[in-house]
């Protein structure tokens, strides 16, 4: 059985968890189009700006392990997330994983 990416279990596609815009609700919950968004913006940055750093490397890892962490408090746990929070933890761990991701040019 083939998966299309949408259906795969990485988002929880609530639509009160989404961004909604003029009445249109994304695919994505704020979390992960907020990782989206880093993700392309570290795209987009010019590599002199992405030196590699052990320092920012570190940042990194740990912008994106706050997002795991309130993504799995929010499910385990009495924890509630709100949206604002999602969406900076989302967008803290694109910009790390982006910053991972050329540290190692991958």
């Amino acid at each position: 059985m083939t998966m299309s990416p949408i259906t795969l279990p990485l988002c929880n596609r609530r639509p009160e968890r989404a961004p909604n815009i003029c009445g249109y609700v994304f695919p994505l919950c704020w979390r992960c189009s907020s990782i989206a968004a880093g993700l392309i913006i570290i795209g987009a940055l010019p590599e002199k700006y992405l030196m590699p750093d052990t320092g920012l490397l570190g940042l990194g890892l740990g912008a994106c392990l706050v997002a795991v962490l309130d993504g799995y408090l929010s499910n385990a746990t009495i924890y509630g997330s709100t949206n604002i929070r999602r969406m900076v933890t989302g967008l803290g761990a694109g910009l790390g994983l982006g910053y991972v991701l050329s540290f190692f040019q991958i």
